[in-house]
């Protein structure tokens, strides 16, 4: 019987973790996206070398987050190549 409840106590704690470790990605997400709609409603537009900057992610990371913010309504893209900016959505 003790052996079921240590294994019982590893689980939860290895649960714990894991629910830290997402409840934590969630909130930085959640900020970065308030500084992004920040930056942009301050200087109108904002490319993705300066959300690398700002954030410290890979340019696959700021795309994947970037298209989630353009799917909810929030930006749109401007642009191609190096001259490709993300602005607000004026519509919303």
């Amino acid at each position: 019987m003790p052996f079921t409840n240590i294994l019982s106590q590893r689980v939860s704690e290895s649960l714990k973790g894991d629910l830290a470790y997402e409840r934590n990605h969630e909130l930085d997400e959640e900020r970065v996206k308030l500084q992004t709609l920040s930056y942009m409603q301050k200087n109108t537009k904002m490319h993705r070398a300066e959300i690398i900057q700002m954030t410290g992610w890979d340019k696959n990371k700021v795309y994947r987050f970037m298209k989630k913010l353009r799917e909810e309504g929030l930006v749109i893209n401007k642009g191609r190549g190096s001259g490709a900016h993300y602005v607000l959505n004026e519509d919303e």
